[in-house]
């Protein structure tokens, strides 16, 4: 719906405390609506102080209902700047600029020769998918098989391709297996018995760990559901199949969830955390 939508959240934030006040009964009903009041007003003073601080020039967009992918198209078709134009078409989401596909390809065709020779520094072709480079770049970058480890993470995490680097830096082991060992710790401290509260929370870890997280993310795109699950360490008594000739790659919600409360119980009837892993 645009920027009205967020618009009409920010009231309607407002205005349902006073709704649901009506449904109260108690005896400090009357200390909650002075508190109510006074939040209010002080919001309405935020709101005032923000609208008088901005580029009015901007109000409209509070008001629109221009949605993000519709945004994204205008500002790749009307920039001149090839690095905004790039950044427009792949440093969003991929589906934002689904109806302008084949523009976009025909762009990357008459241009790419020229941005691999020059080596401008916005130009990441690492961030361009399989499917908009011209068959004889895909074939020269590796094919389809060409290293996406990178880019499915940023895909997963919604995080900006600018802040991760195709070649993902060497380390020594004992390096590797102290941050895998952080890792665990941290995503334990924060887990809770709700899996939704587990994915929300994993995804700042992940930001954290990219460049760790990143070959495993092309093996399982969906290791993060997986880890969701297993979180909880919900009690049961059976574990869950799924196809064996399935691969982990295109493993669905349902499949993770499966996989995920079942470890729990792998782990009771294992004398170790890998023979579980095993299992």
């Amino acid at each position: 719906m645009g920027g009205v939508a967020f618009t009409m959240s920010m009231v309607w934030a407002q205005a349902f405390p006073f709704v649901a006040l009506q449904l109260y009964v108690g005896e400090s009903k009357g200390s909650i609506t002075t508190f109510l009041i006074g939040n209010f007003g002080f919001w309405v003073l935020l709101n005032i102080a923000f609208f008088c601080t901005i580029n009015l020039n901007f109000l409209n967009t509070f008001f629109g209902t221009k949605t993000a992918p519709q945004y994204t198209v205008e500002l790749f078709r009307t920039n001149q700047d090839a690095s905004e134009k790039f950044r427009a078409a792949f440093k969003n989401r991929s589906s934002y600029t689904e109806s302008i596909h084949e523009e976009v390809k025909e762009w990357v065709t008459a241009n790419i020769a020229r941005w691999k020779r020059e080596k401008p520094e916005w130009f990441k072709i690492s961030t361009i998918p399989d499917d908009i480079l011209p068959d004889a770049v895909l074939e020269a970058e590796g094919g389809a098989k060409r290293k996406r480890s990178v880019v499915i993470l940023r895909e997963i995490v919604g995080l900006p391709p600018a802040k991760i680097e195709q070649q993902l830096p060497q380390e020594p082991l004992t390096m590797t297996k102290e941050r895998w060992k952080n890792f665990a710790e941290s995503i334990y401290e924060t887990r809770s018995t709700n899996h939704k509260a587990n994915y929300t929370q994993l995804k700042k870890v992940f930001v954290e760990n990219i460049e760790l997280l990143a070959p495993v993310m092309v093996r399982c795109p969906n290791f993060r559901a997986i880890l969701s699950y297993m979180l909880v360490d919900k009690f049961g008594l059976r574990v869950r199949k799924i196809d064996k000739e399935s691969l982990m790659e295109n493993w669905t919600t349902e499949d993770c969830q499966k996989v995920g409360n079942s470890f729990a119980t792998f782990i009771r009837q294992r004398n170790t955390g890998p023979e579980a892993i095993v299992a």
